[in-house]
C-alpha cells in the first residue's frame, strides 16, 4: 500500500451511549455508533487509539531487541522501557 495513514497521535472522543469518534485535529478517522455495552464500546475506542499511537515506538523497540547485540545501550533500554510503559499504563519498571 503506497498511501499512508493519518499521522498520529490520534484522540478518542466519547459521544455517550457507547458512541465514539477517533480523530486527528479536525480529521475524522473513525465514527462508531452507540452499542448496547457502553463500557466495552468506550474501552474499544481507547484501545484503538492507544494501539495506533504506540505502534511506531513498539515496533522500534522490538527491532532494537532483535538487533542481536550482546549489549544494549542505556539509551536503547530506556527507549524500550518507555515504549512499553506508554502502551501499558499499569506497567512497573
Amino acid at each position: 500500500m503506497k498511501t499512508k495513514h493519518t499521522p498520529t497521535p490520534w484522540k478518542v472522543l466519547h459521544k455517550g451511549s457507547g458512541a465514539f469518534e477517533i480523530s486527528k485535529g479536525i480529521i475524522l478517522i473513525c465514527n462508531r455508533s452507540p452499542r448496547s455495552n457502553i463500557e466495552e464500546s468506550e474501552a474499544t475506542g481507547e484501545f484503538i487509539v492507544k494501539a495506533c499511537n504506540n505502534h511506531d515506538n513498539l515496533l522500534k523497540a522490538c527491532k532494537l531487541i532483535l538487533k542481536g547485540t550482546a549489549y544494549i545501550t542505556k539509551e536503547d533500554f530506556d527507549f524500550i522501557r518507555d515504549a512499553v510503559k506508554k502502551a501499558t499504563p499499569k506497567y512497573l519498571p
